[in-house]
């Protein structure tokens, strides 16, 4: 059997308008909400869900031969390392990286 390399990605606070047309309808709606996603209050609450949810159920696969890539902007990684500290560490195959040059 051939091993296949898994890796989860998470869009945590990154721009995702960039991924549809400017004449999309939901291109308004994702600007704004990539606004607000950069703000403390945004982050604290959605560390928390993230944390509680998506991490936990990742922490407890049976299988754990996969990477999770958390994404977020370069201007909000201090607040995030911040938040970071609130929770148990990450285990290695789970970690965010900075994307882009915001």
């Amino acid at each position: 059997m051939k091993n296949i390399d898994v890796v989860v990605d998470i869009a945590f606070n990154v721009d995702i308008s960039k991924c549809v047309s400017y004449s999309h309808p939901m291109y308004v709606k994702l600007q704004r909400n990539f606004v607000k996603a950069q703000s403390r209050e945004w982050i604290e609450r959605r560390m928390e869900i993230l944390m509680k949810y998506a991490v936990n159920s990742l922490r407890h696969q049976t299988n754990s031969e996969f990477t999770c890539i958390i994404r977020c902007t370069r201007a909000t990684y201090g607040i995030i390392k911040e938040e970071l500290k609130k929770y148990e560490k990450l285990p290695p195959n789970i970690r965010f990286a900075i994307i882009g040059i915001q």
